[in-house]
Parts: structure tokens; sequence; C-alpha cells
């Protein structure tokens, strides 16, 4: 199996996760997936 990178949603979580680490900002997005 061959690893292709990340999809942008997931660099896109990360970095919002990195400007808000809070529950709300994590809980919120979780349930997107």
């Amino acid at each position: 199996m061959t690893f292709h990178g990340w999809p942008s949603e997931a660099l896109e979580f990360y970095e919002g996760l990195a400007a808000d680490n809070s529950k709300t900002y994590w809980t919120t997005r979780r349930a997107r997936r």
C-alpha cells in the first residue's frame, strides 16, 4: 500500500486545531467525519 499524503481536509482540521485547541473545536469538527 502506498501513502499518497494527507487529504486537504485533515490539514485544515489540524491548522484550525492549532489555532483553537478547545474541546468545542474538537467535538464540533469530529462529528463531520
